[in-house]
Order: C-alpha cells, then sequence, then structure tokens
C-alpha cells in the first residue's frame, strides 16, 4: 500500500506540479509566524509569494530558471538533492 502511494504521490507532482509551505528564511529580522507558499507547477515554472519574488528584488537565474528567490532555490536545490 506505501509503495501505490508513492506512486500515486510522484504522478501527482508530475501532472499537476508541487506546493511547499515554509517559515521565512530571515535569520536577521527573526520574524515569527511568517510563512510563504513555493510552488513548482506542472510546467516547470516556480512561484513563490514572497516580496522579493513578487516585486523582483533579489531574484536572479538559478539552474536554468531566470527569475527565482532564495526560497525557490532552496527547494530547487532539495530536490535536486533528493533526485540523487
Amino acid at each position: 500500500m506505501e509503495k501505490s502511494r508513492e506512486v500515486a504521490r510522484y504522478v501527482w507532482d508530475k501532472l499537476f506540479g508541487k506546493e511547499y509551505n515554509t517559515p521565512s528564511f530571515d535569520i536577521e529580522r527573526k520574524t515569527d509566524g511568517i510563512r510563504y507558499l513555493i510552488r513548482r507547477h506542472a510546467n516547470g515554472e516556480w512561484t513563490c509569494d514572497c516580496l522579493s519574488f513578487r516585486y523582483h528584488s533579489g531574484v536572479f537565474s538559478h539552474k536554468g530558471h531566470s527569475e527565482t528567490c532564495k526560497h525557490i532555490r532552496f527547494f530547487m536545490d532539495k530536490e535536486e538533492e533528493e533526485e540523487e
């Protein structure tokens, strides 16, 4: 049963994308309770609801994607590690 759930989750993520809900990575301000929703869409596009991504400040190219914030870069790297 567990293996079939893994396969179903993999297929779902490939067809419809994947979402991550993460706390802020801002160590200097130490703001509690701030969370961001990062999405990897089925077409391979990434989005984040943080202000940096929304207003294009602090975004740059990473692994072939033109605009990524630090949250997206973190999860891109994490997914790459999981695939290895």
